[in-house]
């Protein structure tokens, strides 16, 4: 009963371990994650002997050394995780308001954690019953098996570092939604200085040299008709970005805009695919040249007859 007492009492370490540990993984710095858990483990491996036993001048404790090192593994491993948190995980702003209690949150939350607080209950009872057993074989035998579990947990950690590294997503919405972000914030990041229409020329060097860095799914996206959705969020994207900052094309009607971006979308778009479709067998210069050639040609024409 020492051992119980004494980590439920002190579960405060492993409470905030717990929390720490997952907001790092929640925001895929999966190497963090690892880190704490292994912060843990090592402390845990390393402490279990000297308490139980004795080592170093300390007192033989057992059971209770068991647990005061546990206790103190959590502790490092809470530390460790707040400390991360505090330097690399800015996506997360902690505020002292943040941590008064929410009782509908609470409520929400407690209607999946009762069942899974059960399920992990299953695991705490067995490891009691089996030291309940090695009581009456030995007063060791109980530290040796939690050493055991230990060592064990230890050697699973790089399981569970992989099964933290993978980040899940409710549908796939959500990973398109995610894809396209990114992939378009990289490109508006690379055209965000440039002056529409004198410059259309360099914005599609850009977009080519950008497309031609990009991998797999980036070609699926722009030459497939099935993500034709994410695609046009791109492009509004990149067009409020980049024409939204002109004013020759705020000065054209409702119409003319629309029509304007359809040309150039469409021109830039289908060259590029036609180029992804043949292999790019094409040099990319030449690809290039002839899409501003003719994307140029009807833009500049388009704006000199309306002076």
């Amino acid at each position: 009963m020492q051992y119980t007492q004494i980590v439920t009492i002190c579960s405060f370490g492993l409470m905030i371990q717990t929390i720490v540990e997952r907001l790092l993984s929640s925001t895929g710095r999966t190497n963090g994650s690892m880190a704490v858990l292994l912060t843990g483990a090592i402390t845990n491996i390393i402490l279990d002997p000297i308490l139980i036993f004795g080592y170093f001048g300390l007192p033989a404790m057992g059971m209770a050394g068991a647990a005061i090192a546990t206790v103190i593994g959590q502790c490092a491993a809470a530390a460790t995780g707040l400390v991360l948190n505090l330097r690399w995980n800015k996506e997360i702003e902690f505020r002292v308001k943040s941590f008064l209690p929410d009782f509908k949150m609470m409520k929400e939350i407690m209607v999946i954690a009762i069942p899974t607080t059960l399920t992990y209950s299953i695991n705490s009872m067995l490891i009691f019953g089996m030291n309940q057993v090695l009581v009456g074989l030995s007063l060791a035998a109980p530290a040796v098996y939690v050493i055991y579990n230990r060592v064990r947990s230890f050697v699973a950690l790089p399981v569970w570092g992989i099964r933290n590294t993978i980040i899940y997503y409710e549908t796939l919405d959500f990973l398109l939604a995610e894809m396209q972000t990114e992939l378009s914030t990289g490109f508006i990041d690379k055209i965000k200085d440039y002056e529409l229409p004198v410059e259309l020329d360099k914005v599609n060097r850009v977009f080519f040299e950008y497309s031609a860095e990009q991998g797999l799914a980036y070609e699926k996206i722009t030459c497939s008709g099935t993500y034709h959705s994410i695609r046009d969020e791109m492009i509004e994207n990149v067009n409020d970005a980049g024409w939204g900052r002109s004013e020759k094309f705020q000065n054209l009607s409702a119409f003319e805009k629309k029509l304007l971006m359809d040309f150039v979308n469409n021109a830039v778009l289908t060259a590029y695919r036609h180029w992804v479709e043949e292999g790019k067998t094409t040099p990319l210069e030449e690809v290039i040249e002839v899409t501003n050639r003719l994307v140029l040609g009807g833009v500049n024409g388009f704006f000199l007859a309306k002076v």
